[in-house]
Formats: structure tokens, C-alpha cells, sequence
């Protein structure tokens, strides 16, 4: 016995892994503006507090870009608040 498809996957006609893997790709496209405009130049600051080495000698690592979110984040936060 089969079991139905539920879900917006199977609503659109499509198998759910393949809208999971649709939905996957839309933190990127979404978050890539964000990223160049707002959280690299934060994450940038913060390695040249820090005494990091600049994104010319070292591309951004995941967790640079997770701590500028959460900065970005809060500030957002406080001013919808």
C-alpha cells in the first residue's frame, strides 16, 4: 500500500525531495545581497579588530558570516521593536 504524497511538492505535482532541493537553493539567492552588502563589510570589521588577516589573503569562512548575521540580527531586532 502506498501512501499518498503530502505537501507543497506534491501539491505542484512534484516528488517532495525535489522541492526540498527547489527550496534549498533559495537561502542563496536571497541571502547573497545581503551578504555583500551588510555582512562581509561586519565580518570584515570585526577580523580587523580582531587582527585577522583581511578576505584578500583569506576568503570569509561560514562562521564569520553566522556571527555578522546574529549582529545584524539583533540590531534589526531592536529597531523593529
Amino acid at each position: 500500500c502506498k501512501r499518498p504524497e503530502t505537501g507543497r511538492g506534491a501539491a505542484r505535482g512534484r516528488k517532495p525531495a525535489a522541492a526540498l532541493q527547489e527550496a534549498g537553493n533559495r537561502p542563496r539567492r536571497y541571502s547573497a545581497p545581503l551578504t555583500d552588502t551588510t555582512l562581509q563589510p561586519i565580518a570584515g570589521e570585526l577580523r580587523h579588530l580582531a587582527g585577522l588577516p583581511p578576505f584578500d589573503d583569506r576568503p570569509m569562512v561560514r562562521g564569520e558570516r553566522e556571527i555578522a548575521m546574529m549582529l545584524h540580527a539583533a540590531i534589526v531586532f531592536l529597531g523593529i521593536r
